[in-house]
């Protein structure tokens, strides 16, 4: 049994070349607390976020879900995110974070690759990381599940192995249950 549908600030489905660029998510005083996700691509293509901020919600800043393909995410700060600033799950590929300044949130990780998907069981691939640091000075903590590894360029990205076997682990046996 799945869980209601997400309740998002701002959801891009099934578009194609959307651009957003120097905007603030969520504006105004709005509390992004009340949002599970705040920016939610879900089989968008050719899409970007650029040159701004998103606050995180009770799950994440940004998710990618859905078969994605060539989502860009950057000059970006992102601030929280309860589970993690980035999801990128649901056999998207060739997105990139580049230049992104992630604020770490209450998370294990801050960016998550191919955690379990309701939607799609695809793989996903062709993720690059360029670039993307924290603003603590530590390394931005990764997981990968149900993907190939990161291109990773710049920044300062740690792979964390223990937690991305477990989350291998968990898309599989959430995969055989949930038929």
């Amino acid at each position: 049994m799945s869980k209601d549908v997400d309740n998002n600030y701002l959801s891009i489905s099934d578009a194609d070349g959307v651009h957003l660029e120097n905007v603030t998510l969520p504006t105004g005083d709005e509390d992004s607390l009340i949002y599970d996700d705040v920016l939610k691509f879900s089989h968008a293509t050719n899409c970007s976020f650029v040159g701004g901020t998103v606050y995180g919600g009770r799950e994440n800043c940004i998710d990618m879900n859905r078969e994605c393909e060539n989502v860009l995410i950057e000059d970006t700060l992102l601030i929280g995110g309860a589970t993690a600033s980035v999801v990128i799950k649901g056999g998207s590929r060739n997105c990139t974070l580049s230049e992104v300044l992630i604020t770490p949130g209450g998370g294990r990780w801050d960016i998550e690759l191919g955690g379990h998907s309701d939607q799609s069981r695809k793989r996903t691939v062709n993720t690059r990381l360029f670039h993307v640091r924290r603003t603590d000075g530590r390394p931005v903590r990764v997981v990968v599940g149900r993907a190939d590894k990161p291109e990773i360029r710049g920044g300062y990205v740690e792979v964390l192995f223990w937690e991305s076997l477990a989350l291998k682990l968990f898309v599989f046996f959430r995969g055989l249950f949930s038929k």
